[in-house]
């Protein structure tokens, strides 16, 4: 394994690009804050990297990971369908972590998604909420409203607010965004044919 952040060619005919180049997270940014600083830096690694490796699919976990991967996709000339950001993901694998853990079960019995953007403008989508599944709205029908008596909304504010957690104790949250990357490199690599929320540009018909 090569370590060159500046040797380009290192990059050459790879099949995924792993983009992770950008600020370091604070606890008082918000995603599009970190913008200005990172589209700069965008403007040098994705020429270079799409030169050395014009048939690689570029994952996007730069943030704001939803405007930066089209940023991307721009600069790189490259077909939606190759480029790609983190999207949701992991806030998709934490509501499911969080509903397990509240309910008393593994995650893997939990089918949850969140959608839109990641961070405070995220959607959960309690109607798709289920154990094994079966929904949970079939059981509580206010789930995840201002009027559901057993607070499920909770879960999606403590999604929204584990960056930060961990940014005041840890000072980064680098694991958990590196292991959605795995996931979503092996599903590239292998075409396991895995479903993840993800970020990409879609044409409005």
């Amino acid at each position: 394994m090569h370590y060159a952040p500046t040797d380009y060619a290192c990059a050459r005919d790879a099949a995924v690009c792993v983009i992770t180049v950008g600020s370091q997270s604070r606890e008082d940014l918000r995603p599009a804050d970190y913008l200005e600083h990172n589209l700069k830096i965008f403007k040098d690694v994705i020429p270079n990297v799409s030169k050395y490796a014009p048939n690689s699919v570029l994952l996007i976990l730069s943030k704001p990971v939803d405007i930066l991967s089209y940023v991307a996709m721009k600069l790189s000339g490259f077909p939606p369908n190759r480029v790609i950001g983190l999207g949701t993901f992991l806030d998709s694998c934490r509501f499911q972590y969080f509903i397990a853990q509240k309910l008393g079960l593994s995650a893997n019995a939990i089918q949850a998604l969140i959608i839109g953007e990641s961070g405070p403008a995220s959607v959960p989508v309690w109607s798709a909420v289920a154990v094994m599944g079966m929904p949970l709205k079939d059981i509580n029908k206010e789930i995840g409203t201002k009027t559901d008596p057993e607070s499920w909304n909770d879960l999606h504010a403590k999604v929204v607010n584990v960056d930060n957690e961990l940014i005041l104790k840890k000072g980064y949250h680098s694991w958990a965004v590196g292991i959605c990357a795995g996931e979503i490199v092996d599903a590239i690599v292998r075409n396991t044919c895995a479903c993840f929320t993800v970020s990409t540009f879609m044409k409005v018909y």
